[in-house]
This record gives C-alpha cells, sequence and structure tokens, in this order.
C-alpha cells in the first residue's frame, strides 16, 4: 500500500508560487514589428575658456546623450501595459499614436547639408510612439532567457489578454547632432 509522503505547508506555498509564476509567460508577437533608432548628440563648446576641458563651475562638463526613437507597427491598435527594455534596464512605457506617415527626421544643417532619415515608412499599419519612462523592476521575459537572446529592445505589451514581446536586434543609428 502506498503511504503519501509527508509535505510541508511552506513547502506547497513554494511550489504553487512557482507555478503561478509560470503562468505569465510572453510570446513573440509575429504581427508587430518594432523600429529602434539610436541618435547621439554631442555637447559643443564649453562657454569658459579658462575652465577645465572636464568641468564647468566644478562640476563635470555634459558628455554625449543617446537619444532613442523606438515605434511600434501593429495592425490592431488595442494595446496597453507596455514595459520596453533597453540594453537589459527595464522601463515602464507609455504610447503615443503616429497619424500621419511616414515618419522623416531631418538633421544637419540648411541646404545641401541636411540629412533625411525615415523612420517609419508609408503604408505602415498602426503606429505608435514608444516613450520610456522611469525605470521598472520588470525581470526580462522568460522566453529570451530560454533562447539566450539579448536583443536591443525589448517592448512587452499586452493584447486581448495575452502578454506578447516584439523585439529589435540592434539600434539603427542616426545621424548624429553637434551642438555649438
Amino acid at each position: 500500500m502506498l503511504r503519501p509522503l509527508p509535505v510541508s505547508p511552506t513547502l506547497l506555498t513554494a511550489l504553487l508560487l512557482l507555478m503561478l509564476a509560470g503562468c505569465r509567460t510572453a510570446k513573440v508577437d509575429k504581427t508587430a514589428r518594432l523600429y529602434a533608432y539610436i541618435r547621439t548628440v554631442m555637447p559643443g563648446m564649453i562657454p569658459d575658456r579658462n575652465t577645465p576641458a572636464d568641468r564647468i563651475n566644478g562640476e563635470p562638463a555634459d558628455r554625449a546623450v543617446e537619444n532613442y526613437f523606438i515605434y511600434l507597427s501593429k495592425p490592431d491598435p488595442s494595446i496597453s501595459n507596455l514595459t520596453v527594455w533597453i540594453r537589459g534596464k527595464a522601463y515602464q512605457a507609455s504610447q503615443q499614436e503616429i497619424t500621419q506617415l511616414p515618419i522623416v527626421l531631418e538633421s544637419g544643417g540648411p541646404g545641401i547639408f541636411k540629412i533625411s532619415d525615415t523612420l517609419v515608412p508609408a503604408g505602415a499599419a498602426n503606429v505608435w510612439r514608444i516613450i520610456p519612462g522611469d525605470l521598472s523592476g520588470a525581470t526580462a521575459p522568460r522566453i529570451l532567457k530560454k533562447q539566450g537572446r539579448q536583443p536591443a529592445v525589448v517592448l512587452e505589451f499586452t493584447y486581448n489578454g495575452k502578454h506578447l514581446l516584439a523585439f529589435s536586434n540592434a539600434f539603427k543609428k542616426l545621424t548624429p547632432i553637434v551642438l555649438e
């Protein structure tokens, strides 16, 4: 005759929590397209030429800043609960619907020095700009850990009650801006 194994309530609780944590697995959304761009903005001249090059008013001089431009194109417009991972760091994100396509970003100087970059082409499905906000304590989606992937940008969102992912393996570099 088989006897049940003695199991502590703590062990049962831990097993139940592990099972529930595994229920929130996200799948890759094959209908979504993520556009990810990065633009470097470099500081210009230091205001006081007598100040050491690496310090202004006792503070470190400004360094180059990276601006991210992230867009999601998806046929169905009802998405919510956005979290974006940029180079492994999680951020809460908001969305801004884009109604006019194509999205073109101009940089450079006037006239022949102007450079245009097309971020999202005309004819794309519903498009949103993804705006990273505050840092989040969210952990990376398990599917990426299982596959050993390290994409540059991962977007997790909810659609019809399902957790879905869209990702971009690398940022496309845009023309940098050098301030005067």
